[in-house]
């Protein structure tokens, strides 16, 4: 793998914006770019997008207009001019997760951040509800995202732990087998697109065929008790196997962009990857992903079956003229997002 190299528009940039910033030792650059000011971050990104791709920004909010109308190759083209700047490492890698006061400079190996990151919100939940019991460790990247380049050509990457993983892969594997079980669609409710504030409603409700509050329950029972119960057991199996070993499953996006999701089996491997030399380092301990998927398998078919059992248990016990009482909530969608969605 050949090294990354500076964009010469970043360059024109980060002189631009901080003359000193090529005379600063390594160290000092460093923590400039992942702590970057933000008036400089939107000078270098104003030089950026007039270099590149011929865009010329006066404001910070033209410029937040302009990312939410651009196509995703001119995102991609900025996103991965900026990572040698704000990017750490060989592979210019960036955590897009939240740090409060610390930056990614402060942890070295991922199970440095992911043990501060477990601590930060367990420690959040017990000021929220002072009842809440701390859960241990136990390794808590989940669906996390960073970018990094290889080749100087932009990565799209997700981080997670095994169990994370399996127990997002049954999430979306039960819920498409409970539409084969008992099929519905969704339909616009009566509030669906109507003002609410400085937002729109988001109101949609489930057809079933008269089967609504059977699915409901259904649907219930999977997230609260099964969901939750399994994904426990995930946990104690990836630790009991201790294969300290990374899986990969390659991906590309519809724009090219490579977006690998790298799977961690267990919290052991995390002491062994640095940020700095993060592919370098998931490739010395990376496996093939056979048992990741056998496993996933077990998994699936311990769900039907689970799945299965309920529906029987509803239709010769449940009772759909009992309606319990909850609140409905209401959605209320910022205009950007409802443009979309409605």
């Amino acid at each position: 793998m050949r090294k990354n190299t500076i964009n010469p528009a970043l360059r024109q940039a980060i002189i631009l914006a901080n003359p000193n910033y090529f005379a600063w030792d390594k160290s000092r650059q460093d923590a400039y770019g992942v702590s970057l000011p933000e008036k400089d971050h939107f000078a270098i990104v104003k030089h950026l997008y007039k270099k590149l791709v011929g865009i010329n920004i006066k404001t910070a909010e033209e410029l937040k207009a302009i990312k939410r109308d651009v196509s995703n190759d001119v995102l991609n083209t900025i996103n991965a001019a900026m990572l040698p700047l704000v990017g750490i490492g060989a592979d210019c890698f960036q955590l897009n997760e939240y740090f409060g006061e610390k930056t990614l400079l402060d942890f070295e190996t991922l199970r440095d951040f992911d043990l501060y990151d477990h601590e930060f919100q367990e420690t959040a939940r017990k000021q929220d509800l002072p009842n809440y019991e701390i859960q241990p460790y136990t390794g808590s990247f989940y669906l996390s995202w960073a970018r990094f380049l290889q080749d100087d050509a932009l990565v799209y990457a997700t981080l997670s732990m095994a169990s994370g993983y399996i127990f997002s892969e049954i999430e979306e594997h039960g819920q498409n087998y409970i539409d084969t079980l008992i099929p519905h669609t969704y339909v616009a409710g009566k509030n669906h697109g109507k003002p609410e504030g400085k937002g729109v409603q988001f109101d949609f409700r489930i057809q079933a065929n008269g089967k609504e509050a059977e699915l409901k329950e259904l649907k219930m029972r999977f997230i609260k008790n099964y969901l939750q119960e399994r994904y426990k057991q995930y946990i104690k199996d990836w630790i009991k196997f201790n294969k300290n070993c990374v899986f990969t499953l390659d991906k590309v996006d519809e724009d090219g962009v490579k977006n690998p999701h790298f799977i961690f089996s267990d919290p052991d491997v995390l002491k062994v990857i640095k940020f700095r030399n993060f592919v370098s380092d998931c490739a010395a301990v990376k496996e093939a992903n056979q048992p990741l998927f056998d496993y996933l398998d077990i998994q699936k078919k311990h769900c039907q079956n689970w799945l299965d059992a309920q529906v029987q248990d509803i239709h010769e016990n449940f009772d759909p003229n009992v309606v319990k009482l909850e609140r409905k909530p209401k959605i209320i969608l910022h205009p950007d997002a409802a443009n979309d969605l409605l």
